[in-house]
C-alpha cells in the first residue's frame, strides 16, 4: 500500500473540524429499533472524537507489534470496498478509508494482502472456494469478507472461527453491530461480525425515498412530522398512496411505464416489510437458542396488509420479473414515483442529481404501538468470518477492532456527514431521518441463517410470490421442517467445539 500524504491528513482532518457530529454507529440492539424520538442513539455511545479521529481509542495493548506479518483478507463482491483503497483518489470515503487502513498496518507493523473476488453476488464458486481451502488446512486465508448469508453454511459445519475466542475483539464496543450478536448467538457462539469498516452495510440498509414536491401537489401531509410522532405505519402507506397512480403512457394498462405512490423492486420487498413490521417465525429461547416460536396473529394480520398492499391498491405496483434495477431507480429522479424503495445509498444517488423536493423516510412499522422503525439491510451485505483453522488469530482480531474503531471515528462521519448529509440532506429533518434510518438497521437470525433453518426468513416472500396469504397454512406446512433444522444447527453447533 502506498503511504499516505500531509495534504490528504490535513483535508480530511478539517472536514472533521467542519461536520464533526457524533458517529451513531451501526451498533442498534435488535429489539430495540431507533425511536424518532431519540434519533441519534444513547450518548455513552456516540462520544465525538477529535479531529481525524484520537490516535488510539480502543483497547489494544500499546506497543503491539506483529513484525511484518502479512495478513490474507478475502473478499467477495459486496465486500470489496469495504476496506480495500489502492490509493487516494479525491473521493471523500475511500480516502479515509485509505488513510485508515495505512494507520492501522503502520500502527500494528503488518501488512495487508486482498485477496479480491470480482465474481457476481450469486455466484457460489467463491464460497466453494473457501470451503475447500479452510477443509484442506492450506492456510490461505486469514480473514474473510463476504456475503454473510452464504458464509453461515460454513459456519454450521464447523469451518469458522468463534468471534468470542478471537483475540482482542471487544464486541461490546460501540463499532461493532449489536444486533448480528444478539441475533446471530448461538451455545455461546457467534461466527459472523459487523463493524464500522464494513461500509457496505450502511449503503445496503433498506429505506423509502419521498418525492416531496408530489406530495405537496396532491395536498399530502409532510411525512417526516408523521414518522417523528410514530405514526408511520403499513396502514398510513396504504392509505397515503391510493390516488398517486397516473397512466403516464395512456395504454389504460398498470405497467412499469406509468406513475405510481410506491413501486417495490425486486423478490426481497416481501422480506423488508416482515423484518420492519418486527415479524417472526423464530425466536430465542430462555436458554438463548432459537426455537420455532411464530408471532401467529402478527404474521397473519400482516400478510393481509401485505397482500393488500401489493395487490389490492392501484397506488402500488410490485416489478417482479422484466425490469432492471437501473431501469427501476431510474423512476424516482424522473418524477414517476412518489415513494422510492431501495438502499440507502440508491436513494442517496437519486436525490443528488433530482431538481424536484424530496427526502427520505424509514420503512413504516407495523402499528403504532410498536415503540420503534426497524430497517431491513439487504441481505446481500458483507460480513466479516475467521477461518476455523487461522493461525494468525492474535493479527487478525488486533486488525478488525483496530479498523472497525478507527472506521467509528473516521469513516463513518464522513459518509454520513459529508456525504450523507452534506451532498444529500437538504435540510435539518433529513439530516435528523438519516440518523433514524441508520439507526433502525438490523439483521435477523432467520434471514441470515435461513438456508440453514428451514427458509424460515421466507415465509412473506413465498406467501407473496404465490399471492397466497394464509399464514396458518405456510406454518403448518413448514413447521416440522423447521424445527428439525433448527436442531441439527445447534447440535452441529454443539459438535464443533
Amino acid at each position: 500500500m502506498k503511504k499516505t500524504n500531509t495534504a490528504l491528513k490535513t483535508r480530511l482532518a478539517t472536514l472533521f473540524l467542519v461536520f464533526a457530529l457524533a458517529p451513531a454507529s451501526f451498533s442498534c440492539k435488535t429489539g430495540d429499533g431507533a425511536s424518532a424520538a431519540n434519533p441519534a442513539g444513547s450518548a455513552d455511545e456516540n462520544a465525538a472524537g477529535e479531529a481525524f479521529g484520537p490516535a488510539k481509542q480502543d483497547s489494544l495493548p500499546d506497543g503491539l507489534d506483529f513484525g511484518g506479518q502479512t495478513l490474507n483478507l478475502f473478499t467477495h463482491h459486496t465486500g470489496n470496498r469495504d476496506f480495500f483503497a489502492e490509493s487516494e483518489t479525491g473521493e471523500l470515503v475511500d480516502d479515509a478509508k485509505y488513510i485508515s487502513l495505512i494507520k492501522t498496518e503502520e500502527r500494528l507493523n503488518m501488512k495487508t494482502n486482498f485477496i479480491r473476488d470480482m465474481s457476481e453476488p450469486n455466484d457460489n464458486a467463491p464460497f466453494a472456494t473457501i470451503r475447500a481451502s479452510i477443509s484442506s488446512g492450506d492456510l490461505a486465508y486469514d480473514l474473510i469478507d463476504a456475503w454473510g448469508q452464504k458464509l453461515t453454511p460454513l459456519s454450521v459445519d464447523g469451518l469458522l472461527a468463534n468471534m468470542f475466542d478471537v483475540p482482542h475483539l471487544e464486541l461490546s464496543k460501540p463499532w461493532w453491530n449489536k444486533s448480528i450478536i444478539e441475533e446471530l448467538t448461538v451455545k455461546n457462539k457467534l461466527f459472523l461480525a459487523v463493524g464500522d469498516a464494513n461500509h457496505n452495510a450502511f449503503q445496503y440498509i433498506n429505506a423509502i425515498g419521498v418525492n416531496k414536491d408530489i406530495l405537496k401537489d396532491n395536498g399530502l401531509p409532510d411525512l417526516y412530522g408523521v414518522v417523528f410522532e410514530g405514526r408511520w405505519t403499513i396502514d398510513y402507506m396504504h392509505n397515503l398512496i391510493k390516488g398517486a397512480y397516473r397512466d403516464l403512457n395512456g395504454d389504460g394498462i398498470a405497467d412499469f411505464g406509468d406513475m405510481y405512490g410506491i413501486a417495490w423492486p425486486n423478490y426481497n420487498a416481501p422480506t423488508m416489510i416482515m423484518d420492519s413490521a418486527n415479524a417472526h417465525v423464530i425466536k430465542k429461547g430462555p436458554d438463548g437458542n432459537p426455537s420455532f416460536d411464530p408471532d401467529r396473529e402478527k404474521l397473519a394480520r400482516l400478510a393481509d396488509k401485505t397482500y393488500e398492499l401489493f395487490f389490492e391498491n392501484p397506488g402500488s405496483f410490485w416489478y417482479l420479473q422484466g425490469t432492471s434495477d437501473n431501469d427501476y431507480n431510474a423512476k424516482f429522479p424522473q418524477g414517476e414515483l412518489l415513494l422510492h424503495v431501495s438502499s440507502l445509498d440508491e436513494i442517496g444517488k437519486s436525490i443528488r442529481i433530482m431538481e424536484q423536493d424530496c427526502g427520505i423516510v424509514p420503512f413504516p412499522k407495523y402499528d403504532e404501538d410498536e415503540k420503534n422503525y426497524y430497517s431491513y439491510v439487504y441481505y446481500v451485505a458483507a460480513m466479516l468470518s475467521v477461518p476455523a483453522n487461522c493461525d494468525k488469530a492474535e493479527l487478525v482480531g488486533a486488525f478488525m477492532e483496530a479498523t472497525a474503531c478507527d472506521a467509528y471515528y473516521n469513516i463513518t462521519p464522513v459518509y454520513f456527514d459529508t456525504v450523507m448529509n452534506i451532498k444529500v440532506a437538504r435540510d435539518e429533518e433529513t439530516i435528523k431521518m438519516v440518523d433514524v434510518i441508520r439507526n433502525s438497521a438490523y439483521f435477523s437470525f432467520e434471514k441470515i441463517y435461513s438456508a440453514s433453518v428451514g427458509g424460515a426468513g421466507d415465509l412473506m416472500f413465498q406467501l407473496m410470490f404465490n399471492k397466497d396469504r394464509n399464514v396458518a397454512s405456510w406454518l403448518e406446512k413448514n413447521e416440522n421442517a423447521i424445527k428439525a433444522a433448527i436442531d441439527a444447527l445447534i447440535e452441529n453447533f454443539e459438535e464443533n467445539e
